[in-house]
């Protein structure tokens, strides 16, 4: 009896903490997979979003502009700055870092018929930041396309396996119970909550941005210089690693092109204006360009994207190249040691 009893009482504590873990979840909503409201000193700031929370974040946004690209229009194009116009808001930043164009194109389609199932009319306009080195090929290797990685997530992997809708729901729903009813999303709901009062917090906002506040801890601890030179000395190290084209010996272009100009091609069929942008590298990543050999590339990249916006009727679809040595590019950088001086454009 005095085992039963312990067994009993043992197994109302484990459903009493599951229970209590799942409650703090749900309010807390550490991955933004919820939506839930954000509260200041609560869980405002979400240091503990997944990968995958813009898939989540999109369609509650409603918006008529979508930014996309990698980590530099994550950080780089805030969707509340008051230069956008009224007719471009709600905006949202649905760029993907450290991710190629092939996963860009998958979330573009969702959000758009994301949208579109809401009753709502979709985005008006994508905002595009295309980066270079994702176009870099082996001239001498056929190329293969692209798989993307589902990053643990059940809806990702439905899309990339172009489910129907009744499995791509059981996949959100199996997301949403991973996350609700898991320890570790308990721990994560944890630090949400004790990371509310530290000012450089990560997060992500509503609208998909990245303030980068953990970057700006890094400035004022190591100052700017040290961040540059740090950052110098990958670039350098990527360019070297990287292949110096990008078509092969046969001429044919590498295969982001095709996926840009199929993403193109759907957004003009859609009647969405396209715009895209090559993203202001300072002076510091023009050089390493130039120094490791890619220069050449570098402009015949350049040609290339210039005609594939000349193809084919429709919307809009233009090209915006702030890739160049100019006064904004050009700002000078603090000398590794100085922790007081600060730079305006760059991190």
């Amino acid at each position: 009896m005095t085992i039963k009893r312990y067994l009993a009482a043992w197994a109302g504590c484990t459903a009493l903490l599951v229970l209590l873990v799942v409650t703090v979840n749900l309010w807390i909503d550490p991955h933004d997979l919820l939506g839930r409201e954000r509260v200041q000193g609560l869980n405002l700031a979400k240091p503990r979003v997944m990968s995958y929370t813009k898939a989540y974040q999109v369609a509650p946004a409603k918006p008529v502009t979508l930014i996309l690209g990698n980590s530099r229009a994550e950080v780089g194009l805030n969707p509340l700055d008051p230069v956008w116009s009224a007719d471009a808001q709600p905006v949202y930043n649905l760029a993907l870092p450290g991710r190629a164009i092939v996963p860009t194109g998958i979330y573009l389609r969702h959000a758009i018929q994301a949208l579109v199932d809401q009753g709502g009319p979709g985005p008006k306009q994508i905002i595009w930041g295309l980066d270079f080195i994702d176009f870099l090929i082996d001239p001498a290797i056929p190329q293969t396309a692209h798989v993307a990685g589902d990053d643990g997530s059940y809806f990702i992997a439905s899309l990339l396996q172009g489910q129907q809708r009744p499995a791509q729901w059981r996949a959100r729903m199996r997301d949403i119970a991973k996350s609700s009813l898991s320890l570790s999303t308990g721990l994560d709901s944890l630090q949400t909550v004790f990371q509310q009062r530290d000012p450089f917090v990560a997060t992500l906002t509503p609208m998909g941005f990245n303030p980068m506040r953990d970057y700006q801890r890094l400035a004022n601890e190591e100052g700017y210089g040290q961040l540059f030179t740090h950052k110098d000395a990958m670039h350098m190290d990527a360019y070297f690693r990287r292949h110096r084209d990008v078509v092969d010996r046969k001429g044919r272009s590498a295969l982001a092109f095709d996926q840009v100009r199929k993403i193109q091609r759907d957004c003009r069929d859609s009647g969405i204006s396209v715009r895209l942008l090559l993203y202001p590298y300072h002076a510091h990543f023009l050089e390493s360009i130039r120094l490791t050999g890619h220069w050449p590339a570098f402009e015949r990249w350049k040609r290339q994207l210039i005609s594939m916006v000349e193809e084919g009727p429709g919307p809009a679809v233009e090209l915006f190249d702030f890739s160049v040595y100019d006064e904004f590019t050009t700002e000078p950088i603090p000398i590794a040691g100085d922790r007081k001086s600060v730079v305006r454009w760059y991190w």
